[in-house]
């Protein structure tokens, strides 16, 4: 037999065996693995940092402007001569807008207040600034309490009206959606020609009124 021949031989077996397909299989998982564990290092590098407050910093503009909030970017200027910064200013209902644009040059000083704080609310977006004062109608507030602390009762106490009033509306939903299952309901007593004098009209009309003493007593 000659050595051509073997070779061939050996090239088939070779093939039919499947040993590159294993190559080429264990390839192509390494890859995919790899680029799983890339997306998830991406995605951890950029999403992580939505979960860690950032510094508040104060700023204080060539024209005297003091601003304060959070930077989340960097970039270079329109005519690449400098840089600037956005700034998540917040207080929505004082400026109208969350974010800020600022040129660097613009900046003459930034500090990071120990005493600035960053408040979390429902509206209005963050509030960023100093806390003077805060005024709560129906509670004392100790002499000895800084405004901090006297927001940190204000708060305490608001939870467990918050909670209060989340049950009663829960309790008023409820009240409404009856109310509106026998409105419909007597609407189609009166689509079938059954009037005020029927017994089922009468009967809803009565739960109707019991219904709406209810709602009213909430």
């Amino acid at each position: 037999m000659s050595e051509k021949t073997l070779q061939g031989k050996s090239m088939k077996k070779f093939w039919r065996i499947g040993e590159p397909w294993v190559w080429v299989t264990g390839a192509a998982l390494s890859t995919t693995l790899l680029i799983c564990a890339t997306l998830i290092i991406v995605v951890m590098v950029n999403g992580l940092g939505v979960f860690w407050p950032s510094q508040v910093v104060s700023l204080k503009l060539k024209d005297g402007q003091q601003v304060a909030g959070e930077i989340v970017k960097r970039e270079a200027t329109a005519l690449g001569d400098g840089e600037r910064i956005q700034l998540k200013v917040g207080n929505r209902d004082l400026y109208g807008m969350d974010f800020r644009w600022l040129d660097l040059d613009q900046v003459e000083e930034k500090t990071y207040p120990g005493e600035l704080v960053v408040l979390e609310r429902q509206e209005y977006g963050n509030f960023y600034g100093y806390l003077q004062d805060i005024e709560a109608p129906g509670l004392e507030k100790p002499q000895t309490l800084d405004p901090v602390g006297y927001f940190q009762l204000v708060r305490e106490n608001m939870s467990s009206h918050l909670k209060e009033a989340e049950e009663l509306a829960q309790r008023m939903a409820k009240v409404n959606r009856r109310l509106n299952k026998i409105r419909q309901e007597l609407l189609e007593l009166n689509y079938q020609g059954k009037g005020p004098d029927s017994p089922q009209f009468v009967d809803l009309t009565r739960r109707q009124l019991v219904l709406r003493g209810d709602f009213e007593d909430l």
